[in-house]
């Protein structure tokens, strides 16, 4: 049988003033993926997407995996510092 593992190594809550809900966040690891070896373990996921002032589109990144857990805590933490209020969910979180 194949199967996809995660597992969820650190979880984070943003909190900004002017929102009702938090904005979660999460590093994850890969396990397994259907049965390959896949040299790119480590993937950030967040709840909501933030559209950039004066910007016509939501900023989705188009990056979302690293190799190293410290390359993905810093791509998520680089992702998170440019939120706005404008903000949208993620429908895959």
């Amino acid at each position: 049988m194949n199967y996809e593992l995660y597992e969820v190594l650190q979880e984070y809550q943003l909190k900004m003033e002017g929102l009702e809900y938090p904005i979660k966040a999460r590093i994850i690891q890969s396990i397994r993926q259907l049965g390959q070896h896949i040299p790119i373990r480590y993937y950030w996921q967040i709840s909501h997407y933030y559209k950039p002032k004066d910007a016509p589109l939501d900023y989705t990144p188009n990056r979302m995996h690293a190799l190293t857990k410290d390359d993905a805590y810093r791509d998520l933490m680089s992702y998170m510092k440019g939120f706005t209020l404008n903000v949208t969910a993620n429908k895959n979180y």
